[in-house]
C-alpha cells in the first residue's frame, strides 16, 4: 500500500516499508545527473591532490639531486 506525501505529488511512501519513491522521471534523471557530476568533482579533487603530492615528491628529489651534485 502506498500513499501520497502532502505537497509532493511525485512522491509516494510505502506504508509497510516506509520507503519513499519518486515517480517523476525528470526528477530522477536530474538527481542522477547531479550525483554523477558530484562524483566527477570528487574524483577530480582526488586527482588534483594526487598530482600535487607527486609534484612535491619530484621537487624534493630534484632538490636532493641538485644538492648532491653541488658537492
Amino acid at each position: 500500500m502506498a500513499g501520497n506525501i502532502n505537497g509532493h505529488p511525485d512522491f509516494f511512501k510505502d506504508t509497510r516499508s516506509g520507503v519513499i519513491s519518486n515517480t517523476s522521471d525528470a526528477a530522477r534523471r536530474s538527481y542522477r545527473e547531479k550525483k554523477q557530476q558530484a562524483m566527477r568533482q570528487v574524483e577530480s579533487q582526488y586527482e588534483i591532490q594526487s598530482l600535487k603530492s607527486e609534484l612535491s615528491e619530484v621537487k624534493e628529489l630534484l632538490h636532493q639531486l641538485l644538492k648532491n651534485n653541488g658537492t
